[in-house]
């Protein structure tokens, strides 16, 4: 299940709960995608949205450089 989260810029439709209950129930996770200001992140996470992605965590990268930005233990 994707989503994008809503932004004072350009609201976008939020997962419903029946979805993420359902996603749950069948043990699959859910993932917001283009996740790009702290508010959203924030808002997911109280939603119980437990995997996010999005410019907010990083910004495209290289794979040579992804080892570097993972080791970095980078905290959202």
């Amino acid at each position: 299940m994707f989503s994008n989260a809503p932004s004072a810029v350009s609201p976008s439709p939020l997962p419903d709960n029946e979805g993420r209950g359902l996603a749950r129930t069948l043990g699959m996770s859910v993932t917001a995608e283009g996740v790009e200001t702290r508010e959203q992140f924030d808002l997911l996470r109280g939603m119980g949205c437990e995997v996010a992605q999005g410019f907010h965590m990083s910004r495209p990268v290289r794979a040579r450089e992804m080892a570097s930005l993972l080791e970095s233990n980078p905290r959202w």
